[in-house]
């Protein structure tokens, strides 16, 4: 969810950002494939089938470097970064099955905060996609999804999200 919004407000944010990363992934594919596949696996086609494809993305979108497209990176690019500190760390424990994660999640512990950070990555989302795809009336996108912010903002302050937090605590 976090990741699919950082690459979205980078996509925004950075022009050339969505072919780059793009090339990344790809690139980043025929790497793994040479790695952890045996090797007697024939995936020679398919991965001249990769590098011409991103071969005619690069000459297409005129990208000349290799740039590393990590999850950190795309939330730097994104300028949400500290999103990727508090929530990402949060939400990844939970994936990745770790311990702490498991019991978090067992305890609802931070269940205030999971909440809160939802809603920040649903508002935000609508915000940038209207800038990405087009409508009729983008601009009525852009402005509900900044009232919707403000609204979520208005809660934060209020303390609700907090206030579901300590009702486990207390």
């Amino acid at each position: 969810m976090l990741e699919s919004l950082f690459n979205l407000v980078a996509a925004v944010k950075h022009t050339p950002f969505a072919a780059e990363k793009v090339c990344w992934e790809i690139e980043d594919e025929i790497k793994r494939i040479g790695k952890w596949l045996d090797s007697g696996a024939d995936l020679d086609g398919t991965i001249a089938e990769l590098q011409n494809l991103a071969g005619k993305l690069r000459r297409a979108h005129g990208i000349t470097k290799t740039l590393n497209w990590t999850t950190l990176d795309c939330a730097m690019a994104a300028k949400l970064d500290q999103h990727y500190r508090t929530e990402y760390f949060l939400f990844s424990k939970n994936v990745h099955a770790t311990q702490s994660g498991m019991i978090s999640s067992e305890a609802e512990i931070g269940r205030g905060h999971v909440l809160q950070a939802i809603c920040f990555v649903l508002v935000c989302a609508a915000g940038h996609i209207a800038q990405l795809i087009h409508t009729k009336d983008p601009q009525t996108h852009v402005d509900n999804g900044t009232q919707l912010l403000q609204r979520l903002c208005d809660l934060v302050r209020t303390g609700v999200f907090r206030r579901l937090d300590e009702e486990l605590q207390g």
